[in-house]
């Protein structure tokens, strides 16, 4: 059984229903409104929850600012969002997950602690 350690109201990382809550909010705003559904939970739970999955390879390009990379994986769909998943990352990621592959290693192993003290006992 995993116990839910008590934490304040907008520490991290998110719980499902604060992720859900942002996410409507995202949902809301023209600039995101070509970012497909799955691509924007992907960005936001390795954003604001931590959660040491595996993301695809589309999606670590973008994280990692790799922009021929996120280009190539990219299908038509993708490549009329990026404008709109480079403005999602500079205004409602937290700065340091994103960036560079070195900064993206940094978070996931900073922050996975984080995340497994906060949603297992």
């Amino acid at each position: 059984m995993v116990n839910q350690v008590e934490r304040s109201p907008g520490s991290l990382p998110l719980t499902d229903e604060e992720l859900q809550d942002k996410i409507a909010v995202i949902r809301t705003m023209k600039d995101y409104e070509l970012v497909p559904d799955w691509l924007l939970l992907d960005i936001m739970e390795h954003g604001w929850q931590f959660k040491p999955t595996m993301c695809s390879d589309f999606t670590y390009a973008v994280i990692t600012n790799h922009f021929v990379g996120a280009m190539t994986r990219a299908d038509i769909e993708m490549r009329k969002a990026l404008h709109g998943i480079a403005l999602l990352l500079h205004n409602r990621i937290p700065a340091g997950s994103w960036g560079s592959v070195k900064t993206v290693k940094e978070w996931l192993t900073t922050k996975k602690e984080q995340y497994l003290e906060a949603t297992c006992r």
